[in-house]
């Protein structure tokens, strides 16, 4: 190990600022976290989040949002803070990273300290099992409930996944065309994926336009309602990636296949991490020093092409609010800010460098990238938007609104809903603070949350009387009545009937209501929403343009033994003027979805990089000018990563192996599915009543092992 540890500074405490925060520091670097929100949560200007008992500001869009009750007060008179959220946590077991890193943060709370007699309790242990997931449809059907735990074969899984498709009234011909895409996809080689399907929509890449009406609403809406993401517009790899994974994981994580918190994000997690990151001089050389109510102005290079940030840094007290600026300098930074403000410091600072600087190609990929309606939009950008709304609302009720252990989408929904009982995995023991207190003479308290997102904001209805209008058009009132209604209508299928919103001075049907904080709301109709809190999506073709950068089609570094996980993959982002390294969820991932998850690899990944850079010698320590590491000296563990396709079934190496050759062809030769006509054998069956929907399993089944067997055919042509 170097004798003088590199500075890092990180911008940003979001989760891909905390992730690089904890690899540097447990590698023994001197740390530096940087981030805009107050130290004090307070409810000054500028500063929209609050917290009970000293929450640190750590986490982004992941952190709960306190509200103060409108209701519930305390033996003091003053407001209870109850836990909002950008919206509800969802953590699949493909989310590898993000819990690896979970495991390694101890919840002191819980437990004592370590030690070798008495191993911590991990934050991860505060994830808990949602066993079911609902699909509540407005057209008559009842509810499609599936269970999200291990089926006991790959046949049992087929069958189930059939039986669900057929439960959405879908034509038989559009389950067989669905199910037969999947296995395409699944059985397609890593250079198809990324230069075919990743240049494809999901819509085009499934043949959309030839199934059913009803199928074709379900393949954008349903997507659209998880993670904010259009069928006809972004790109078919990543869907394709996810919906294989999310299917995967009932074959092998059990009852852990989905999970939340039980509790409020800030409290079970970030809160922990962050008491981790900066107690670490107990274990180490070194703890993580945070700098809240600080934000990074810019970049900016001297003569000599030293790279510092500028930045402000505002303290307001109970007779002050002062605000000053100052330079930071360090061996590296890392920015792990959110695109929409990344975008322009990289930019900036760009053009301040010079034209050889492995930064010119990524701010002008940055330009290339629409982020979104004024002020976001770029007028060079070629790209659909990037960014895409999706914001949460969360209702507090006296007694618990149970739904079902899990959550439940509601695909039919003007605006996309999805929701889920916060309530039964929190546990009594949250719910103890709101109880009145003793001397309180206010008998209120808060025994249920639900908490719903939406994610179609941009939808309107103008065929209704009176006309509804969409999301962002609403003022808050409005938005909030919408959503009661639209939630109303989905759960009548699940036989809940929740009470009408009627107009003052009748009660209202819940306690009180959060939404989150980066939504506002015009005061007036007609008016425009601000969205201050966008995700990242991923349009056909733009992979390219995020920064990295990383091939996709690299190997592990050498054969694996069976029953052993992957090798970390020798791959890292570039550190760009000697000092710079980027991380977020909108870069380069394995994970492709930008998600907790792929910020979590994104930060490794920038780790990694820096790691490479030191052991390349090419670190010279800022107090005594010597060298930090040595070419080619072996000085650090690289951080893990854990590629998706490493985790797909190995009975699946041989025909991606043989797609491999097929695509790699000069030119390239289609997918063997193609190639044998699989779609047009299931349309003939079909059209001619030899494959029913009495068991069109079996059929599917017999069909594909009966043409799998003509493989040999293609031996002539690789």
């Amino acid at each position: 190990m170097p004798t003088s540890p590199p500075k890092v500074v990180i911008f940003g405490a979001g989760v891909a600022g905390l992730t690089a925060a904890h690899e540097l520091c447990e590698r023994g670097f001197e740390v530096h976290v940087y981030e805009m929100t107050a130290a004090d949560f307070a409810a000054k200007p500028g500063f929209n989040l609050q917290a009970p008992r000293g929450i640190a500001p750590v986490g982004g869009k992941a952190a709960t949002q306190y509200h103060p009750s409108t209701t519930i007060v305390d033996s003091a008179g003053a407001a209870v803070l109850l836990p909002g959220e950008h919206g509800f946590r969802l953590f699949p077991s493909f989310y590898r990273h993000l819990t690896d890193t979970m495991k390694r943060i101890p919840d002191y709370r819980r437990s004592p300290a370590p030690s070798q007699t008495h191993p911590y309790r991990s934050v991860a242990q505060n994830l808990k099992a949602t066993t079911v997931q609902g699909i509540a449809l407005a057209d008559g059907f009842k509810p499609v409930l599936y269970d999200r735990e291990m089926p006991r074969s790959l046949e049992a899984l087929t069958r189930s996944i059939l039986m669900l498709l057929q439960r959405f009234g879908y034509p038989l011909l559009d389950i067989l065309r669905f199910q037969l895409k999947m296995f395409q996809y699944i059985t397609s080689s890593p250079a198809r994926r990324l230069r075919e399907y990743e240049h494809q929509t999901w819509f085009d890449f499934l043949d959309g336009s030839q199934m059913s009406q009803q199928m074709q609403l379900h393949l954008n809406s349903i997507p659209r309602t998880l993670v904010s993401m259009d069928a006809k517009q972004c790109d078919a790899r990543t869907q394709s990636n996810v919906l294989i994974h999310l299917t995967l994981d009932n074959l092998a994580a059990g009852e852990n296949t989905d999970r939340t918190l039980n509790g409020p994000t800030s409290e079970q997690w970030l809160h922990p991490w962050y008491l981790h990151l900066k107690e670490y001089p107990v274990r180490n050389a070194h703890g993580v020093k945070f700098n809240f109510g600080t934000r990074l102005l810019d970049f900016a290079l001297d003569t000599s092409g030293n790279l510092s940030a500028s930045v402000e840094t505002r303290v307001v007290t109970a007779t002050s609010d002062i605000t000053t600026t100052g330079t930071v300098t360090a061996n590296y930074f890392v920015l792990a800010l959110p695109l929409t403000a990344a975008k322009p410091l990289v930019v900036n600072l760009a053009a301040a460098a010079l034209s050889s600087s492995s930064l010119v190609p990524v701010a002008k990929n940055f330009k290339l990238m629409d982020l979104g309606e004024p002020p976001l939009s770029d007028p060079g950008a070629s790209t659909p938007p990037m960014t895409a709304w999706m914001g949460g609302i969360q209702f507090f009720f006296e007694s618990d609104v149970a739904l079902l252990p899990g959550h439940v989408m509601f695909p039919d929904s003007l605006w996309g809903l999805s929701a889920v009982s916060q309530a039964q995995f929190w546990g009594g023991d949250f719910w103890q603070r709101y109880d009145p207190l003793p001397s309180s003479s206010d008998p209120k308290r808060v025994r249920g949350v639900l908490s719903v997102d939406v994610a179609a904001w941009d939808k309107d209805d103008p065929t209704v009387s009176p006309p509804r209008k969409a999301a962002r058009d609403c003022t808050e009132a409005e938005f909030v009545a919408e959503v009661w209604g639209q939630l109303r209508e989905g759960l009548k299928n699940l036989r809940i009937n929740l009470p009408p919103l009627l107009p003052s001075p009748n009660p209202l049907p819940f306690l009180e209501y959060h939404i989150d904080t980066g939504i506002i709301f015009p005061s007036v109709s007609p008016g425009r929403v601000i969205n201050n809190s966008r995700i990242v999506i991923t349009p056909r073709k733009t992979w390219h343009l995020r920064p990295g950068p990383l091939d996709p089609l690299t190997k592990p570094i050498e054969p694996q033994p069976l029953a052993t996980p992957p090798l970390p993959i020798k791959q890292h982002y570039h550190v760009h003027l000697d000092k710079l390294v980027l991380a977020g969820d909108y870069t380069q991932t394995y994970t492709g979805l930008p998600t907790m998850e792929a910020a979590n690899e994104s930060a490794r990944h920038a780790v990694n990089g820096i790691l490479d850079h030191v052991e390349r010698g090419q670190t010279v320590d800022a107090t005594t000018g010597l060298q930090i590491g040595k070419p080619g000296e072996k000085t650090y563990e690289w951080c893990e990563i854990f590629r998706l396709e490493d985790y797909e079934p190995e009975d699946l190496d041989f025909f991606q192996l043989l797609d491999e050759k097929l695509f790699t062809r000069s030119p390239p030769s289609p997918h063997f599915v193609e190639i044998l006509g699989f779609e047009q054998i299931l349309e003939f069956l079909v059209q001619d009543g030899i494959m029913t929907s009495d068991d069109p399993r079996r059929g599917l089944v017999d069909i594909l092992s009966g043409q799998l067997s003509a493989i040999g055919v293609l031996r002539g042509l690789i």
